[in-house]
């Protein structure tokens, strides 16, 4: 143990004490800046999630809004085919806010922010099926 200590134990013979005061002062310094380093880089990848996480949210409240209309224009597509004409336009109305709460979730899942999660999502324009009778 004494030889592996023998170089420090040299230079510190040598050092005045302002010297050794100074070099101690060098050493917990350096440590102190590493664990400062290591403290920033972990919050900041903490940070970049949590920004991920809101953007996620973003996306899901029109989504969300999408699911609940569609519930909603079930409901009033079964009074309508349960011989209640009058929701008919009601029902009506509802699809096309289905269709603009799809055309929003695909607008924000399509933007280079995610990566462009969606590369051509089938929309009525496409040919996918679409909530309004022919």
């Amino acid at each position: 143990m004494t030889s592996v200590l023998a170089p420090a134990v040299a230079v510190m013979n040598r050092l005045r004490f302002t010297g050794k005061f100074a070099l101690v002062i060098l050493v917990l310094m350096v440590a102190v800046g590493a664990l400062v380093t290591l403290l920033y880089i972990r919050l900041d990848a903490a940070i970049v999630h949590s920004q991920s996480e809101l953007e996620g949210l973003k996306m899901i409240q029109p989504l969300s809004r999408a699911v609940q209309s569609t519930q909603q224009h079930r409901g009033l597509s079964a009074a309508v085919l349960g011989g209640n004409a009058e929701r008919k336009a009601d029902a009506a109305a509802k699809a096309k806010e289905i269709e603009a709460h799809l055309t929003q979730t695909e607008s924000l899942l399509s933007a280079p922010r995610c990566g462009g999660v969606l590369n051509g999502p089938p929309s009525a324009a496409n040919g996918a099926p679409s909530l309004a009778r022919e």
